[in-house]
């Protein structure tokens, strides 16, 4: 056990990589030195980011590994002269204790790995889907209600997908104004939202009837791959996501509807309480089939 140490020291290596996990080319060296007895994995990543100067937005993913595991989202929490990672898996909250590299001092290696650096989309088509989610009076004392879309922009020539997101207030607390309908909040979010960091850009595959995306979805801590069913509706392709929690069997279709710009449907449907992650999962009405299908 390391005695009376409060410092925490980060020694990085930054390699450059393809999609396929082929070497381009290594980083410069980096070193970061946290002051503090704790810490979180998202504030690690950031300070070694900074150091090393990359910007996420540049690739399409950025995966780091502490001590040869990946880093999961938590704390790094010293006391009595160890380190310890906190973070929950699912439900359950795990405590592992990292191992020093150096006898003298709390120092531990970390791997940054980019992956495939970021081109712009060329043949794009366009997706959006749309929930209603409850704001608590916490963090919104202006809306007691808030549109969220997500706007999934796919280039069938690259197999290249960016995710982007658009949280807009939907009605007022006092009141209880509607600010804004669903069409106008899907029109202004395909004008307006952006991604929330490099997980949002990926590659997707198509097989038969469904498209794959690669690193898409956050379940145990980790990026998996998820598909969504390829649908037929008013003669455009849809994609839907039969989506389900951790702990129990509730599922639900989310309906990501093919969006043109200039004409998004103007009547949306929404269905309260299917889903335990919103307060509402919304769907065109010309749509409805979509999200009734079972698969």
């Amino acid at each position: 056990m390391v005695e009376n140490f409060t410092q925490l020291f980060f020694d990085a290596t930054v390699t450059h990589t393809d999609f396929d996990g082929n070497h381009l080319e290594h980083g410069p060296a980096v070193h970061f030195v946290c002051s503090s007895t704790v810490i979180s994995t998202n504030e690690l990543r950031q300070g070694l980011l900074s150091k090393a100067g990359l910007d996420e937005s540049k690739y399409h993913n950025i995966h780091m590994k502490l001590g040869g595991v990946e880093l999961v989202t938590g704390d790094i929490l010293v006391e009595d002269g160890e380190a310890t990672l906190s973070y929950f898996r699912g439900c359950v909250a795990h405590h592992d204790v990292l191992t020093s590299t150096k006898p003298d001092r709390l120092a531990f290696t970390v791997t940054v790995t980019t992956i495939a650096p970021v081109t712009e989309l060329e043949d794009v088509t366009m997706f959006a889907a749309l929930t209603v989610h409850e704001n608590d009076r916490r963090n919104d004392r202006e809306h007691s209600s808030s549109w969220r879309v997500e706007i999934l922009k796919l280039d069938t020539t690259a197999g290249e997908y960016i995710r982007t997101y658009w949280d807009k207030g939907k009605q007022l607390r006092e009141g209880g104004t509607e600010l804004m309908t669903a069409a106008e909040a899907v029109s202004d979010a395909i004008v307006h939202s952006k991604p929330a960091g490099a997980n949002d850009r990926g590659k997707f595959t198509v097989e038969e009837r469904k498209a794959v995306f690669h690193e898409f979805d956050m379940q145990n801590g980790r990026m998996v791959d998820i598909a969504m069913h390829i649908a037929d509706c008013n003669g455009q392709e849809h994609l839907v996501w039969n989506k389900g929690t951790h702990y129990d069997d509730t599922r639900w279709n989310q309906v990501y509807y093919r969006v043109d710009p200039d004409n998004v449907p103007t009547l949306w449907i929404t269905h309260n309480e299917v889903s335990p992650y919103c307060s509402g999962v919304c769907v065109p009405a010309e749509a409805q089939d979509l999200f009734d299908r079972r698969w």
